[in-house]
């Protein structure tokens, strides 16, 4: 991958986004957008659907302090006492048959954090738990067991992003957001690229 030709693509995308928002009022959730890439393949990576993601590493973590929310198993109370200064937000089982049980809800939690975590023991529910406004859209929470460092767990976690394979040939990852350094980008879409080709 040539990277002055990606270094080229950012800095139209970025203009292009900058010249579309000048002289707009700033929307209510600022003007950070994120930036994906789209990497299509000769043959299919998986014959079935994965629901567990796939760390792929990035060069440079997307956000500095991304916003983190943790699927947890009953009682909610227990696991916010522990993970609380960890995380930005803990949700227990009961609480997503509950509170998040409409489309509606699910997808205000969606878009609210950058990145979601899911008790390993707790995973094979989720699927039907939160359903196509998470699982429809890429915002599959990482699977992490909460015993031991979990703090050292989640600081890994925020230089990666996560593709969950399906069939297909298309693949959408994460890289950056809008707000960062252009060169970031270009480095973490190469890196990204390169990941996949280990997948």
């Amino acid at each position: 991958m040539e990277e002055e030709r990606v270094a080229k693509a950012v800095t139209a995308l970025l203009k292009h986004l900058n010249d579309k928002t000048e002289g707009k009022k700033p929307s209510l959730l600022g003007g950070e957008e994120r930036v994906h890439v789209v990497i299509t393949t000769n043959k299919f990576l998986t014959d079935k659907k994965e629901f567990k993601p796939k760390k792929i590493d990035l060069k440079h973590p997307i956000s500095e302090e991304p916003e983190i929310c943790i699927f947890v198993k009953d009682p909610q109370r227990e696991y916010k006492n522990k993970l609380g200064d960890k995380v930005n937000r803990v949700v227990g089982v009961s609480k997503l048959k509950g509170k998040f049980k409409s489309y509606e809800a699910r997808r205000l939690l969606r878009n609210s954090f950058d990145l979601f975590l899911a008790d390993d023991r707790i995973v094979r529910m989720l699927p039907k738990l939160l359903g196509r406004s998470f699982y429809g859209t890429g915002a599959v929470p990482v699977p992490v067991s909460i015993d031991g460092d979990f703090e050292k767990k989640v600081e890994k976690l925020k230089s990666c992003t996560f593709v969950t394979l399906a069939p297909g040939t298309c693949l959408d990852l994460r890289v950056g957001t809008t707000e960062q350094n252009p060169d970031w980008i270009v480095d973490n879409i190469i890196s990204a690229v390169n990941e996949v080709t280990k997948v």
